[in-house]
């Protein structure tokens, strides 16, 4: 389907234009600020600029694939942070909450019909580990 076809039946989706940092300062603004609680904005604020939009930021809406947010998550996971010059992994209870803020970023970008679905819905983030270390 070409652009001229997806305009007249009403498939083109400004998600193949903004990218994800772009969508999420508007699904800030438009949504989160008037569904959320202050502190839950708060933290899905840092989780975004912190974690979030230095990996995947630059994607358009309409190129995150489900790939992508597993490579994050692994990513975390694996190499996680620095703190006092100590490398630390996040945790999966971290990596999860992560997930819900892309998820519920996505969903509505579905509700608003800038993308036709949700690359989370085929990703699950990664378990709780048994054996943590003391």
């Amino acid at each position: 389907m070409d652009f001229e076809d997806k305009v007249k039946s009403g498939k083109y989706l400004k998600g193949e234009k903004m990218t994800y940092q772009e969508y999420s300062a508007l699904w800030l603004s438009e949504y989160a600020e008037k569904q959320m609680e202050r502190t839950s904005i708060e933290r899905c604020e840092n989780s975004l600029n912190n974690i979030i939009l230095p990996a995947i930021g630059h994607l358009r809406l309409s190129e995150i694939q489900p790939l992508h947010l597993t490579k994050l998550y692994s990513e975390l996971a694996e190499h996680g942070y620095t703190q006092n010059g100590k490398q630390k992994p996040y945790s999966a209870r971290t990596i999860k909450r992560i997930h819900q803020i892309i998820s519920s970023s996505l969903n509505t970008a579905v509700y608003w019909q800038l993308i036709e679905n949700n690359p989370c819905q085929h990703v699950k983030p990664p378990r709780k580990s048994k054996n943590r270390q003391m």
